[in-house]
């Protein structure tokens, strides 16, 4: 699959990352959790309505 010309520079250096991750590169899913975390446990936190549940989940 190509890559989109009208993506931003983020959304085209996350699809080669998550294409990465896909292919088992761990380095390139660890990369991804970092930049996506907080908004990933926030959203949980949101639908859990518990702290530690929304760790767990993000996890």
């Amino acid at each position: 699959m190509e890559i989109n010309d009208h993506l931003s520079e983020k959304a085209k250096q996350d699809y080669v990352l998550v294409q990465s991750a896909l292919g088992g590169e761990q380095q390139a899913f660890a990369e991804l959790l970092g930049r996506y975390r907080d908004a990933i446990y926030f959203m949980l936190l949101k639908m859990v309505n518990n702290k530690s549940d929304a760790e767990d989940l993000t996890i």
